[in-house]
């Protein structure tokens, strides 16, 4: 399954899909005040292409905090603000949602 069919199901199956139609202009309060800005899609292909990079060092070790502060690092030089730990959520959500 490519990127762009993987992002589509997301959104078709996203809990908030049906409240927020296509989604244009629509933000959903949850009441938590704090919610981060959702991930684009380019921030998702970029992300992918930076752990893609880094797999084989990932598979090498167990403690990886130090990796995903790289991550974050070279998310931050590609301009987005994210840190290791939502670096890290958001690659564990993506392993879940779409394990084979």
């Amino acid at each position: 399954m490519d990127y762009q069919a993987v992002h589509n199901y997301s959104h078709l199956h996203h809990p908030y899909a049906a409240v927020a139609g296509a989604g244009a202009g629509v933000s959903i309060d949850s009441g938590g005040g704090d919610r981060l800005p959702q991930w684009s899609i380019q921030e998702t292909q970029d992300f992918l292409i930076i752990r893609a990079e880094l797999d084989p060092t990932f598979m090498e070790t167990k403690r990886n905090k130090l990796l995903w502060e790289l991550v974050s690092t070279r998310m931050k030089e590609k301009g987005y603000n994210r840190n290791p730990g939502q670096c890290k959520c958001k690659w564990k959500n993506l392993v879940s949602r779409y394990k084979v």
